[in-house]
Protein backbone atom coordinates (compact mmCIF):
# COMPACT_ATOMS: atom_id res chain seq x y z
CA UNK A 1 0.00 0.00 0.00
CA UNK A 2 1.36 3.94 -0.53
CA UNK A 3 0.64 7.30 -0.21
CA UNK A 4 -1.87 8.13 -2.79
CA UNK A 5 -4.09 4.93 -3.07
CA UNK A 6 -7.71 4.41 -2.84
CA UNK A 7 -8.55 1.95 0.00
CA UNK A 8 -12.30 0.23 1.57
CA UNK A 9 -12.39 -0.21 5.43
CA UNK A 10 -12.31 -4.24 5.54
CA UNK A 11 -14.05 -3.58 9.56
CA UNK A 12 -15.54 -1.01 11.36
CA UNK A 13 -12.75 1.25 13.48
CA UNK A 14 -13.23 3.51 15.89
CA UNK A 15 -11.07 6.79 15.60
CA UNK A 16 -10.46 8.81 19.02
CA UNK A 17 -8.75 12.14 18.44
CA UNK A 18 -8.50 15.26 20.74
CA UNK A 19 -12.25 16.50 19.26
CA UNK A 20 -13.56 13.27 20.63
CA UNK A 21 -14.63 9.75 19.04
CA UNK A 22 -15.79 8.60 15.27
CA UNK A 23 -16.48 5.21 14.19
CA UNK A 24 -15.74 4.27 10.55
CA UNK A 25 -17.69 1.21 9.23
CA UNK A 26 -16.48 -1.22 6.93
CA UNK A 27 -17.32 -0.30 3.61
CA UNK A 28 -15.30 3.45 4.24
CA UNK A 29 -13.61 4.84 1.50
CA UNK A 30 -10.71 6.94 1.35
CA UNK A 31 -7.26 8.00 0.15
CA UNK A 32 -3.93 6.91 2.00
CA UNK A 33 -2.45 10.43 3.27
CA UNK A 34 0.54 8.80 5.16
CA UNK A 35 1.67 5.00 6.31
CA UNK A 36 3.58 5.04 9.68
CA UNK A 37 4.40 1.27 10.82
CA UNK A 38 1.63 -0.71 10.95
CA UNK A 39 -0.77 2.44 10.69
CA UNK A 40 -2.15 4.91 8.08
CA UNK A 41 -3.52 8.05 7.86
CA UNK A 42 -7.16 8.25 5.86
CA UNK A 43 -8.65 11.02 3.73
CA UNK A 44 -12.43 10.28 3.54
CA UNK A 45 -15.79 12.22 2.45
CA UNK A 46 -15.77 12.98 6.35
CA UNK A 47 -12.55 14.08 6.91
CA UNK A 48 -9.12 12.70 7.75
CA UNK A 49 -8.11 10.07 10.03
CA UNK A 50 -5.06 9.20 11.61
CA UNK A 51 -3.91 6.03 13.27
CA UNK A 52 -5.85 3.36 11.52
CA UNK A 53 -4.23 -0.31 11.46
CA UNK A 54 -3.50 -1.33 7.98
CA UNK A 55 -5.10 -4.73 8.65
CA UNK A 56 -8.15 -2.70 8.67
CA UNK A 57 -8.27 -1.52 4.92
CA UNK A 58 -7.66 -3.18 1.77
CA UNK A 59 -6.88 -1.76 -1.65
CA UNK A 60 -9.65 -0.73 -4.13
CA UNK A 61 -9.99 -2.26 -7.46
CA UNK A 62 -12.26 0.11 -8.27
CA UNK A 63 -11.10 3.11 -11.36
CA UNK A 64 -12.95 5.53 -12.60
CA UNK A 65 -15.09 5.37 -15.57
CA UNK A 66 -13.46 7.20 -18.75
Amino acid sequence: MNIGDKVILTEAVMVIDALGHDLLIAGTEGIVTGIEGELLNLQTAKGKYDNIPLSCAKKSMKEKAA
